[in-house]
């Protein structure tokens, strides 16, 4: 059998997991080298309330593994010790008796055929519910696996713990990221992403178009907005300099504003409204240019209906559209910022978008003509 390598590096490797696209085959796969086992397997059903899970064996016959998982593991006699929950490690002969395994039928038609009658593993800790465990497996012939082999999963359990929950929370911000920016695309506004130094990180279709046009709005070569209306880009200036936190005289510019660019192929200017990107600070803004050619506002009506807002939600949803904030609405509408969050958290979960950027792309989804923006 291989000698087992630093407990060290294979933490390590762990930890690379979640942070490429094969970095769980890749942790599998040492393990099993690390233990002289035939295959390695991972079963995740659903890691901390997240709805997701994840399935992996390391076997370039992928049938093996939708066998395993459509027909075998729920007559597992070792499925109970799966779904414990516990964090800690088990062998087969720990979990189940000789005589009792191999009279079960995965036994004579899965584990035997494919030299995985001997497993050991963990039972992953930190999951609401259904089958979750990281084991590796191999044949009778070359024996079970010992008390060493048990140390190294016992070492290893919480890395792997720590490692999925980071898995899952990314992969749930890559979805809510992907799903924004469909979202974003399908506005019929242009919309852009800008930190607080005024850098544009991210553009909608409509804003790429809107800057290719360079009618009164473009993006320069580093990456800043810029315009052709003097007045409209001193107050730009003052806007961005006042988020960086640097004092100017003539900062006119609050969070949340509205700045008109006058254009040379229009008549009516160019709209930018500036939306926080978070209440938490962080500096940067989400950029709504209404074009008054095309113009639109969220729809109250559609909206109410389609998500049973109160009046009390949809006001405080059309304000924050509009490009405000939730102090500004607190002072407006005459309530408590607590009352405010209150408010915006119920909006949240009727909507399901979690951030205040999510939740005004979500508004002009709703949209309709308007003659006066």
């Amino acid at each position: 059998m291989p000698a087992q390598p630093d407990a060290s590096a294979l933490i390590g490797i762990i930890y690379r997991a979640p942070l490429s696209q094969n970095g769980w085959l890749e942790a599998l796969s040492t393990l099993r080298d690390a233990v002289g086992a035939n295959y390695a397997q991972m079963h995740v059903s659903d890691l901390h309330g997240g709805g997701q899970a994840m399935s992996l064996l390391t076997h370039s016959d992928s049938s093996l593994l939708r066998a395993f998982n459509d027909h075998y593991v729920h007559i597992d006699p070792r499925l109970p010790y799966y779904q414990r929950r516990d964090g800690r490690s088990f062998r087969r002969q720990d979990l189940v008796s000789d005589r009792a395994i191999q009279q079960s039928v995965i036994y004579n038609e899965f584990l035997v055929p494919t030299g995985a009658e001997q497993c050991a593993g963990i039972a992953v800790r930190g999951v609401t519910a259904g089958i979750n465990f990281v084991g590796v497996l191999r044949d009778e012939t070359v024996g079970a696996f010992d008390s060493q082999d048990l140390r190294l999963f016992d070492a290893l359990s919480p890395h792997i713990e720590n490692a999925l929950a980071l898995q899952f929370e990314l992969t749930r911000a890559r979805a809510s990221e992907v799903r924004l920016q469909n979202m974003l695309d399908q506005l019929p506004i242009a919309v852009a992403s800008v930190s607080r130094k005024g850098n544009v990180e991210y553009v909608n279709a409509r804003a790429e178009s809107l800057f290719a046009r360079c009618d009164g709005v473009w993006m320069d070569a580093s990456g800043s907005i810029r315009s052709s209306d003097v007045n409209a880009s001193r107050t730009l200036a003052d806007f961005f300099g006042k988020a960086q936190g640097i004092p100017r005289e003539k900062a006119i510019a609050p969070v949340g504003t509205r700045v008109s660019i006058k254009r040379r192929h229009s008549p009516q200017p160019l709209s930018l409204f500036f939306v926080p990107n978070s209440e938490e600070g962080d500096g940067s803004f989400w950029v709504y240019m209404v074009d008054p050619d095309r113009p639109c506002v969220p729809d109250a009506g559609a909206l109410r209906e389609a998500y049973k807002l109160t009046p009390a939600e949809l006001k405080l949803t059309l304000a924050l559209a509009e490009g405000g904030t939730l102090s500004e609405y607190s002072d407006a509408a005459g309530i408590t910022i607590g009352t405010c969050r209150t408010l915006l958290k119920r909006v949240f979960l009727k909507t399901d978008v979690h951030h205040q950027a999510g939740l005004v792309a979500l508004a002009f989804r709703y949209q309709k003509m308007s003659d006066n923006l």
